[in-house]
């Protein structure tokens, strides 16, 4: 049982011949056709249900994207997730989506036996597991239909050429990355696809090969030329998941004269790409833009003068939180979704002005406190931990945290560090940890997350007086 998406791509590949690529691998249109025709097969041969879901563990390469292809070829519900990823992270997904069968090293293994098997109706085609701001993933379900047809909205929008070269350093386990590897193959592109970020490689990719780059503004920092010589070759970028801002937007204009450039926002449970700036026309520089084809938005507004929160409505949103019909109807109301980001309309769109939430955006990954909070917390020296964010000039916001021991307990921040490596993904890891005597509080008697940074100053103050 096959879905509309999978139809959508494999007949785009037969029809243009697109190309994916990383170190050591190529694989070409027939190459992918056939790895998916083989994942598809050996799914079905497990018994795969209509839209059960399925692990698929990431590395980023080449024939990732053709395994999204074989899942969705035999009618399954892709869950990717970075290979890795600590095995407690695995776990809490596996036992989240009831997960049968994990996809592993380019072969299906059976989990049957280790998870209680769910209903499998509302996993649609793809499940994106994302940061909660209780610290607990949420898998966000979206629909292969509504994705296709979000795609062709890309495909008007952005126009990606079957002679491009698509660089995308980003990890196909977010939404984000999906959509550019998808569009690229829609259109017939050469997909270039790096397992983990590296700046020089970028910079030099961008500089001279690359025609469509895709990237967080957080790479754009990192990767910028040395000889800060503007490139030539790149007629198209791509960036979202942090705010660009208007330094940047400048700074990127100078390095891309002949790209056109758009700045992208969107979240994984309304389809990606609500809103789009087109800076490279240098005109209303730090805002959203405007709403893409289909989307409409609100602010309701708040207390707070002449700003409320951003509200989306669109037909390409997702289903549903996975297995949370409670927490669905809570981020909807009278069918918009409430975003949790206050805005304002000013003149050229729309301007972000804070997060209602407590994600903290780190170099456009996006990180829950309490999630971060609680892997420090159950070592057994630490008395309690409380994370929060400060502005970074290269990464957007860093993550600090501020840890209280337990009496008479002596651990190192390295330690810790180590510690919560093994219970979180990497990208989650505090930028530092600071060991104190106690944590802020604010008037309620509460741990005070905003008072993290004055914190964090006052020891930098006292170690360098």
């Amino acid at each position: 049982m096959s879905n509309m998406l999978a139809d959508f791509v494999l007949q785009a590949l037969a029809d243009r011949g697109a190309s994916a690529e990383s170190p050591g691998i190529r694989l070409d249109a027939a190459a992918m056709e056939a790895y998916s025709a083989r994942i598809a097969l050996d799914l079905e041969a497990h018994g795969l249900r209509p839209r059960e879901p399925v692990l698929l563990k990431l590395s980023n390469a080449a024939p990732d994207i053709a395994a999204f292809l074989g899942v969705w070829r035999a009618g399954g519900a892709v869950v990717p997730i970075h290979h890795a990823s600590p095995p407690s992270t695995v776990e809490r997904v596996i036992r989240k989506a009831g997960i049968r069968l994990i996809i592993s090293d380019h072969r299906v293994v059976d989990n049957t036996g280790t998870v209680s098997i769910r209903d499998h109706d509302d996993c649609g085609s793809l499940v994106i597991f994302t940061s909660g701001s209780t610290g607990e993933p949420k898998g966000v379900v979206l629909d292969g239909d509504r994705l296709a047809a979000k795609l062709e909205v890309l495909r008007r929008l952005l126009v990606v050429r079957s002679d491009d070269v698509v660089l995308l350093p980003l990890q196909l386990s977010f939404v984000y990355g999906i959509w550019v590897a998808l569009l690229a193959l829609l259109e017939g592109a050469r997909l270039v696809q790096l397992p983990k970020f590296d700046p020089g490689r970028v910079a030099s990719s961008l500089q001279a090969e690359a025609t469509v780059g895709a990237l967080v503004p957080s790479m754009l920092r990192m990767s910028d030329a040395p000889d800060g010589k503007p490139s030539s070759s790149l007629r198209l970028l791509l960036t979202g998941g942090e705010a660009l801002g208007v330094p940047l937007s400048l700074r990127t204009i100078e390095r891309f004269p002949e790209a056109r450039i758009f700045d992208l926002f969107g979240l994984s449970e309304t389809g990606s790409c609500d809103f789009a700036l087109a800076v490279h026309e240098g005109k209303h520089l730090g805002t959203l833009g405007q709403p893409t084809e289909g989307v409409s938005f609100r602010i309701a507004h708040t207390e707070t003068p002449g700003s409320g929160e951003l509200q989306i409505r669109t037909p390409f949103g997702m289903i549903g939180y996975l297995g949370e019909p409670t927490l669905t109807d809570a981020v909807f109301h009278d069918g918009w979704f409430r975003t949790g980001d206050l805005a304002r309309q000013c003149e050229g769109g729309i301007a972000l002005i804070g997060r209602a939430k407590e994600i903290i955006s780190r170099g456009g990954m996006k990180i829950a406190p309490l999630e971060v909070e609680a892997a420090i917390a159950s070592h057994p020296l630490v008395h309690e931990a409380l994370c929060g964010s400060i502005a970074h000039e290269t990464l957007g916001e860093a993550v600090h945290l501020l840890v209280a021991l337990k009496s008479g307990a002596h651990v190192t921040a390295n330690e810790l560090r180590l510690w919560a490596a093994e219970r979180i993904e990497h990208y989650k890891l505090p930028n530092a940890i600071h060991i104190v005597d106690g944590l802020p509080l604010g008037k309620t008697g509460k741990a005070d997350r905003r008072a993290v940074g004055a914190v964090v100053a006052s020891l930098a103050k006292s170690s360098s007086s």
